[in-house]
């Protein structure tokens, strides 16, 4: 047998060890020329390196999971939270139209001012100006 084995091999001997003993583990000593307490000593030092293995694993894994979490929209953004695999807005759909109509206001206000300053003849605007202020509008404004 190897003397080298898998983290699975590593922990069924070492329940073997604690509680069934040498004669029925699947690193037995005599097969690789070692006696038990070597053998014993290997599996610590096997045991030891799948802990130190995992716990690096581990560590990885955190770390990687603070960078998803922070990163989350429901972390970044103060209208919403996370819930399963998708997002909640906590926002309701009269503060999304109140958000519309107050963008619509003001972008009311700004084409009218826009028309004054640039159309408006003696306090007089005609149809035909408005509608040029409008293509004006668009063009200069997107």
């Amino acid at each position: 047998m190897s003397d080298k084995l898998t983290d699975n091999e590593i922990i069924k001997a070492l329940g073997n060890c604690l509680h069934r003993g040498c004669n029925v583990c699947i690193r037995r000593p005599e097969e690789y020329g070692a006696t038990e307490r070597q053998c014993s000593r290997g599996l610590m030092k096997d045991a030891l390196s799948l802990i130190n293995r995992q716990k690096a694993e581990i560590e990885r894994l955190q770390t990687e999971n603070k960078l998803l979490t922070d990163n989350h929209p429901a972390n970044t953004h103060s209208n919403c939270v996370a819930v399963d695999n998708g997002l909640i807005f906590t926002k309701t759909l009269a503060d999304y139209d109140k958000l519309i109509g107050d963008i619509a206001h003001e972008a009311i206000k700004e084409f009218a001012k826009y028309l004054l300053d640039n159309y408006a003849s003696g306090g007089v605007i005609s149809a035909v100006d408005v509608v040029g202020a409008v293509v004006d509008w668009g063009t200069s404004s997107g």
